[in-house]
């Protein structure tokens, strides 16, 4: 019997109400009329048994309708799983939906006329760098490879790691795609600043994905080392800034080769050309005829000495006015000693040192005013010092940024503002999706930007990141499973 509901009839006492008798007996009103008197047994038994088939085939219906799949953009809601036997897709906005569930679904069941291929795309491109199978091979005892099935395999991203990113002649085709990293300049404890990779990604062509086609870059790893309030995601990375090494910088102030060989008395300074308009023994000499002729205060030596050696220069031209006064008119003679006006000031750039009245640094300053690459930007920039945490970099150390100036074409700022630094190469392709465990695990990040070229979020990507508060996405048809599963302090 598949009873649907209990009624009182008119003496108080709880009766059964059959599921066909409430359809049937139905009015416009909602209200259950009284049955007719039965006219015959046999009549009756009838209505009862076609009552019980209809019934029957109804609740078949319903458990088939109950048995579909859940596509991946739907959320399974775990108020229905408990105690009914079957789930109940709730469509809502994936956002939402997100924040509270895990996004179980299976691929193999997934809507074909609608996300079958972007899911099957992404199942096959957004796990490469997710374990199958446990791994633990210790042969190298330096560089052990050890990781669980399922877990990021950090030990082959950085096996894969390639730290030219400009070559743009990746594809995306490879079953085994090599990584590269973006750079940040971020701020640090103590006020300090480092230059450190930021997110590692690698190259999928779409095609395929009924999104488009051509390469695009998914990022599958995140660097997690400094906390952040907030990390925007651009659509294009930036892979290099412009940097001038610290070893590079000294070796200009102490009169060696870039490669800090001697310069030989100058004769081999020329190696300079490639960095810079001038050499570190370039003479700038100030004699008594600059002096006694005003035009050429603007000259370069004049500017040089005036800015640099300052001291030296008012020193010298102290000596120069001692012997001028000492000039009598009417023995047309000087009371000092021509000697005076012999003296000369003679500075080099490797003689710079120190900082001038504003604590700014003399050196920087110089090096920037002359640095073939930064002298042709829009705007001056000023180099500043960070602790170099490159991949590339193995023995970190100190690296100057270009900061607060603006860049001519081929050239960029990392962001808006004063405070930007100057970058010297995006990568060759956007960013199209958030790899499977990209950012698993993650206690570092609160709030996170996607731009809206992301399209796919792989499985697990954000699992167990507890204080992420909120994720603005803003384009993305593809979810994978339990992409925010355990991200307890997301609400938006």
């Amino acid at each position: 019997m598949c009873k649907g509901r209990k009624r009182l009839n008119k003496r108080g006492k709880s009766v059964d109400i059959y599921l066909m008798d409430y359809i049937f007996l139905s009015e416009g009103d909602g209200k259950i009329m009284a049955k007719k008197a039965p006219v015959k047994k046999t009549k009756r038994r009838l209505k009862r048994s076609v009552r019980r088939s209809l019934a029957a085939v109804l609740m078949v219906t319903s458990i088939a309708v109950a048995a579909i799949p859940v596509p991946e953009n739907y959320a399974v809601d775990d108020n229905a799983m408990s105690g009914s036997g079957s789930a109940r897709a709730v469509a809502k906005d994936v956002h939402e939906d997100a924040i509270k569930k895990d996004f179980i679904y299976d691929v193999s069941t997934a809507d074909t006329s609608s996300t079958g291929d972007i899911a099957a795309w992404a199942s096959t491109n957004l796990n490469k760098f997710v374990a199958t199978t446990d791994i633990n091979d210790t042969s190298d005892a330096n560089n052990p490879h050890v990781v669980k099935k399922g877990e990021l395999d950090e030990w082959l991203i950085w096996n894969r790691y390639d730290p030219d990113a400009s070559s743009g002649t990746d594809e995306g085709k490879s079953p085994n795609p090599a990584t590269y990293a973006s750079m940040v300049v971020r701020d640090v404890d103590g006020g300090e600043k480092s230059l450190s990779w930021q997110f590692m990604y690698y190259v999928r062509n779409i095609q395929g994905s009924t999104l488009g086609t051509g390469s695009r870059a998914v990022i599958c790893k995140y660097n997690g080392e400094y906390m952040a309030n907030q990390v925007d995601l651009p659509m294009v990375l930036n892979t290099k800034y412009y940097t001038v090494e610290e070893k590079v910088f000294k070796n200009f102030f102490e009169g060696k080769r870039p490669d800090g060989s001697a310069l030989n008395g100058g004769t081999a300074g020329s190696t300079w050309n490639t960095y810079m308009d001038c050499q570190p023994d370039t003479t700038y000499t100030y004699t008594y005829n600059d002096y006694k002729n005003p035009s050429d205060a603007e000259s370069e030596t004049t500017k040089f000495l005036e800015r640099y050696f300052s001291s030296d220069l008012a020193t010298l031209r102290g000596q120069y006015k001692r012997y001028d006064d000492s000039y009598n008119k009417d023995t047309d003679t000087y009371g000092e000693s021509d000697d005076l006006k012999k003296l000369t000031l003679t500075k080099m750039p490797m003689d710079i040192k120190g900082v001038d009245s504003s604590g700014k640094n003399l050196q920087q300053e110089f090096y920037c005013a002359h640095d073939k690459v930064l002298q042709n930007q829009a705007a001056p920039y000023t180099l500043v010092p960070v602790n170099d945490q490159r991949p590339q970099d193995k023995d970190g150390g100190i690296v100057y940024v270009a900061q607060g100036g603006q860049p001519t074409t081929g050239y960029y700022n990392d962001r808006e503002g004063s405070d930007a630094y100057l970058v010297e190469q995006k990568a060759n392709y956007m960013i199209c999706g958030i790899g499977a465990c990209a950012f698993k695990g993650n206690q570092r990040i609160q709030n996170l930007v996607l731009p809206s070229m992301i399209s796919f979020i792989g499985d697990n990507a954000f699992e167990g990141a507890s204080l992420i508060k909120e994720i603005n996405i803003e384009n993305a048809p593809f979810i994978g499973n339990q992409a925010f599963k355990g991200c307890g302090s997301l609400s938006k």
